[in-house]
Order: C-alpha cells, then sequence, then structure tokens
C-alpha cells in the first residue's frame, strides 16, 4: 500500500516475460533503512517502524541468467 503503515502487509506483484519463453523465477528483498530485513514476496508492517525508508528489490532469473534487479521504495 502506499503509503505504508506499520500495521500494513507489504507485498509485491511482478510481471516479466522471458525471451526463450523459460519460467521466471524471482528473488526478493526488502531492505529498512538500507538494512536486509527479509527475502520473500511480503513484509510485514512491523518490520518497520513509522520515517523509516523501506524498499524491495526484486531479481529475475530463467535458471540460466539472472535478469536487471528492480525496486521500489514507498
Amino acid at each position: 500500500p502506499d503509503p505504508a503503515y506499520t500495521d500494513s502487509l507489504l507485498s509485491v506483484t511482478v510481471q516479466s516475460s522471458d525471451i526463450d519463453g523459460d519460467a521466471v523465477f524471482y528473488s526478493y528483498g526488502w531492505y529498512v533503512d538500507g538494512a536486509l530485513v527479509a527475502s520473500s514476496a511480503t513484509l510485514d508492517g512491523s518490520s518497520f517502524a513509522k520515517g523509516q525508508a523501506v524498499y524491495v528489490a526484486v531479481i529475475p532469473s530463467d535458471g540460466d541468467d539472472n535478469g536487471d534487479g528492480a525496486n521500489d521504495d514507498r
């Protein structure tokens, strides 16, 4: 959600495709004030406090190659 609150459940939804048609898998990293706090598609709001910077980084992979990562900060 935007804005995110400490009682929110943050989640990320990713869409991508592979030029060869391979399945795409994702690695997630949730960061609070620059420190990694979770490695899943969701983050519980109890993981951060009001005023802290929160963002998620996502790296796609087809099992052979990793794609360019993307992140979103709210």
